[in-house]
């Protein structure tokens, strides 16, 4: 094993080109490898029983339109087979559950955090998508966002975009 080192030292430095070009080459490749097979969510979604749900009504809602309709969510959300219950915090934020789970809506009549749980964990994988879509359809006058707990660094959207009028027609054109 010494030998080979020797002989590659004494390559190295009879022409210094190669390990530079062999290092790079192995830097480049490793590189490439790293974006091409580690996921795109580097800290996944995580395996429970729960999800959260974050409803927004306009500005002008009271904390008495938060909860009925809150309440009227959560008959749709209990019909859901494997749905075990449902807890709303009206009015604030949800208690926080994770680390990177924080919460700037204290005090916003018209906002309700809530998190549901199920009986399993390949349920909530299964049901979320489904209830948002069914709450949004439901409810057209409110921001429903249905997700998963997740890990990982807090992170908002880049990007937002708000569109509002009297015609649901063109709202879902433009959305």
């Amino acid at each position: 094993m010494s030998e080979g080192y020797r002989w590659s030292l004494a390559l190295s430095l009879k022409f210094p080109v190669i390990p530079i070009v062999f290092s790079l080459a192995l830097a480049f490749t490793g590189f490439y490898l790293g974006v091409a097979v580690l996921p795109a969510q580097f800290f996944p979604q995580t395996e429970r029983d729960q999800f959260q749900l974050d409803v927004q009504l306009p500005a002008e809602a009271t904390i008495y339109d938060a909860r009925d309709l809150t309440e009227r969510a959560t008959d749709i959300i209990r019909a859901y087979p494997g749905v075990k219950d449902v807890h709303w915090a009206i009015g604030e934020g949800a208690p926080r559950v994770y680390y990177n789970a924080f919460n700037n809506q204290n005090g916003v009549a018209g906002f309700a955090a809530g998190w549901v749980t199920v009986e399993s964990t390949n349920m909530t994988r299964s049901i979320v998508p489904a209830m948002q879509m069914e709450l949004r359809k439901a409810f057209p006058e409110a921001r429903f966002l249905a997700l998963p707990y997740e890990q990982g660094p807090p992170v908002n959207a880049p990007i937002e975009f708000f569109v509002s009028g009297p015609d649901i027609k063109t709202l879902d054109r433009i959305g």
